[in-house]
């Protein structure tokens, strides 16, 4: 392996090396490279973060190797966050920072914090010190044995000439899912992978077929077919060198429209919270959130704050529809629901339990709920991030019925809760599932999958 001969070297580069998901038995090979190809000096730091199992495996004579061990049994929802904390602290000091990892989220990390112009961090993927460790590192190319990669490069092609424009890269796992079962997240299979999209969209980028849009750091970037990839699109047949690979009696489909597409997860969501009343009343609850926060200085008791507070949108919305006025709602229709008369008696049902699962309106500084008790006690304030808890309950009870919420599903949470797949509510959800993860309401198991660590709420 060549030496890259960095700058960084003389500098007091601080060296960042993530080995936590690497193939177990090329990790000690892969250290040894990554430390052969650097231009370091004794005054440089090699922070190399692995696994207890790991650490009696990494064995190497460097004084600049400082090693962090994270147990056996850690998440890796909280192993992803040890990383970035490390992250996080070496980026505060003056030092250039180097970061390797093969975690896609410390490459999106590296990515926003390098969009500051002070910033001096800068990523290397650790695939590319892989040589002469493995052949097989599932972490470092496209894995043929889920499928040959010219048969993925025709999915993503023919799952994009769906679309007049741009979309969202985690849109097309539900195109794809369509076409062959082995898209769905599983645990314990190649799709449950975090980062596995990514993955999936990488050759076809590759080859020139399509292009990714947005701005540097974007998690979710827009991804669009480009000319050579729409003369790709009409050569192959949608379904032409792969057939319907799936354990269901549904007959393949050689297209899947926008509408079906955006409707299959979001309305699962949606059926789910309608079906045991928890709402999720997409185009007023934001509006009643802002009723609530407006009134909440008010004084009035929790029973009537909640009442009040709907009554008012209420009068609002008939307003406008007395005058004629086009209704403003959060979303933007992409599931393209019926307009149908508000049913207000379960909007209020819907608010209590909602701020009876978590207690967000406050009485001198304390918690207080909707019951008997209760019932005279006064708001006068509300606890920080009040809405983004009150939304976070909507996918804690998605969890708590069963349904499997991954890193993929962010856009269809988006159309489902916020009935709008736009920039601002696809960073609401994140921000969201942030503050749940934060907290320890739920955790990131493998593949990006969420896991409710609370009890049940009844």
């Amino acid at each position: 392996m060549s030496t890259l001969g960095l700058v960084e070297g003389a500098l007091m580069t601080h060296y960042i090396v993530d080995l936590t998901r690497a193939r177990e038995g090329i990790e000690r090979q892969i250290l040894e490279n990554f430390l052969k190809s650097t231009n370091r000096n004794e005054s440089n730091t090699v922070e190399v973060v692995v696994l207890e199992t790991q650490r009696g495996r990494v064995v190497v004579d460097d004084p600049a190797v400082e090693f962090i061990s994270l147990p056996v049994d850690i998440s890796e929802g909280k192993a992803a966050a040890t990383v970035a904390e490390t992250i996080t602290y070496a980026a505060t000091t003056k030092e250039p920072v180097v970061v390797t990892s093969f975690r896609p989220s410390a490459r999106q990390q590296v990515e926003n914090l390098s969009v500051n112009p002070s910033s001096n961090i800068s990523y290397w993927p650790l695939a590319r010190f892989v040589g002469g460790a493995s052949q097989g590192n599932e972490y470092a190319r496209w894995p043929e044995s889920f499928m040959p990669r010219q048969d993925i490069v025709d999915h993503v092609v023919s799952a994009l000439a769906n679309f007049d424009s741009p979309v969202r890269r985690s849109d097309i796992r539900s195109i794809l899912q369509g076409y062959d079962d082995r898209f769905r997240s599983r645990q314990g299979t190649e799709s449950s992978k975090a980062g596995f999209i990514s993955r999936v969209v990488e050759p076809a980028i590759e080859d020139g077929l399509v292009v990714q849009q947005g701005k540097a750091g974007d998690p979710n970037p827009f991804i669009s077919l480009t000319l050579k990839g729409q003369e790709h699109a009409q050569q192959i047949a949608p379904i032409s060198r792969f057939q319907m690979r799936s354990t269901s009696p549904e007959p393949a489909r050689s297209k899947l429209h926008r509408h079906e597409i955006y409707s299959r997860r979001s309305d699962e969501f949606i059926t789910a919270l309608r079906k045991s009343g928890f709402g999720p009343f997409q185009q007023i609850r934001l509006d009643v959130y802002e009723k609530i926060e407006n009134l909440a200085g008010q004084k009035r008791t929790v029973p009537k704050l909640i009442r009040d507070a709907i009554n008012e949108v209420r009068k609002d919305r008939e307003y406008s529809e007395s005058e004629g006025r086009e209704l403003a709602t959060p979303g933007d229709h992409e599931l393209q629901v019926p307009e149908k008369p508000i049913p207000w008696a379960k909007v209020r049902t819907f608010f209590i339990s909602l701020i009876n699962r978590c207690p967000v309106l406050l009485s001198g500084g304390e918690p207080v709920s909707h019951s008997w008790a209760e019932a005279e006690i006064k708001v006068d304030g509300l606890v920080d991030d009040w809405k983004i808890r009150l939304d976070g309950e909507l996918i804690c009870f998605l969890l708590e019925n069963g349904i499997e919420i991954s890193l993929a599903d962010v856009a269809d949470l988006s159309g489902a809760i916020y009935n709008s797949r736009k920039d601002e509510y696809f960073d609401r959800i994140l921000s969201v599932v942030q503050l749940l993860l934060r907290e320890g309401i739920v955790e990131e198991s493998s593949g990006g999958v969420l896991r409710l660590c609370r009890n049940v709420v009844v």
